[in-house]
C-alpha cells in the first residue's frame, strides 16, 4: 500500500472516530440555556450549562433541568430526595426535621411556610435559588424522576 493510501486509510479512521465521539457526547451530554433568575445568583439568566442527560444519581443540592407540566424545561436545585420530608418554617427548609443549610440562597426572607411534604419513591422536591416568585416544588408539588432531563455538570 502506497504512503498515500495510508494517509488517505488513516484520515477516514480519524473522521470515522470523531463522529463516533460527537455522537457519543450528544447521546450522553447537552447544553442547556437558562431562562429567568429563578437560579441567581448561582447560575444567570441565559447563561450556557453542560448536561448529563443520564445522571446516576442525584444528591441533596445538585442543579437538575426537568420538564415542568406545561412542557417546558426548567432549572432548580434538589433540596429533597425520595422518602424524605420537606418543610419550609420561617424562610427556612428543613429535611425530616433538620436545618438545611443553604449558602446559595439569594432571596428567602418572606417565603410563605409549607406544610411538611413526605417526598415519594421516584420523585424530587426541587427549588430555586431565588425563593420569591418562583416555580418550582411549592406550587408544582414533587418531581417525579422521569420528568428529568439532566444533572447540570458546567
Amino acid at each position: 500500500m502506497s504512503d498515500s493510501h495510508k494517509t488517505l486509510h488513516l484520515l477516514l479512521y480519524a473522521m470515522i472516530g470523531l463522529a463516533g465521539l460527537a455522537l457519543g457526547l450528544r447521546l450522553f451530554f447537552g447544553i442547556y440555556q437558562v431562562h429567568g433568575v429563578g437560579m441567581e445568583p448561582t447560575l444567570k439568566n441565559k447563561e450556557l450549562c453542560l448536561v448529563a442527560n443520564y445522571p446516576l444519581s442525584l444528591e441533596q443540592g445538585d442543579l437538575v433541568v426537568f420538564r415542568s407540566n406545561s412542557g417546558k424545561p426548567l432549572v432548580r436545585r434538589v433540596i429533597g430526595l425520595p422518602k424524605q420530608k420537606v418543610e419550609i418554617k420561617d424562610s427556612k427548609v428543613y429535611i425530616n426535621g433538620q436545618l438545611v443549610r443553604e449558602p446559595y440562597v439569594a432571596r428567602a426572607k418572606g417565603i410563605i411556610d409549607t406544610a411538611p411534604v413526605q417526598i415519594p419513591e421516584d420523585e424530587y422536591y426541587l427549588l430555586s435559588d431565588d425563593r420569591l416568585d418562583t416555580l418550582d416544588s411549592r406550587r408544582l408539588g414533587t418531581i417525579h424522576k422521569d420528568q428529568l432531563l439532566g444533572k447540570i455538570i458546567y
